[in-house]
């Protein structure tokens, strides 16, 4: 039995009102930020509308820009990604999290 890999499309983070998809990047690496972020504004109808360092800055920017999705990595300081998560998620429950690990 394979491992399950969520497919991620421009539909499955599009905002309701059919506008680009606004994915905050969340990461303490800012090489890891840059380089997704040029993945992410490489593709139509995807724009990076924030990032954040850190669990702490993640929340407070999902509250400010309510971006249709959110790519969290899971190990940071402070406030990790699954607690990020869970606080993002009782908020903005329409807001879509793809957590990333570096293993």
């Amino acid at each position: 039995m394979g491992d399950y890999v969520p497919q991620i499309t421009a539909s499955s983070v599009q905002n309701p009102d059919h506008s680009s998809a606004r994915i905050l990047i969340v990461d303490d690496h800012a090489a890891v930020r840059a380089g997704l972020k040029h993945l992410i504004s490489s593709r139509p109808g995807w724009s990076v509308c924030g990032e954040a360092e850190n669990g702490a800055q993640a929340l407070a920017l999902a509250l400010e820009l309510k971006p249709s999705a959110i790519v969290m990595d899971i190990s940071m300081p402070g406030i990790d990604g699954l607690e990020a998560t869970r606080q993002i998620r009782q908020q903005l429950p329409n807001t879509e999290v793809l957590i990333v690990s570096q293993q």
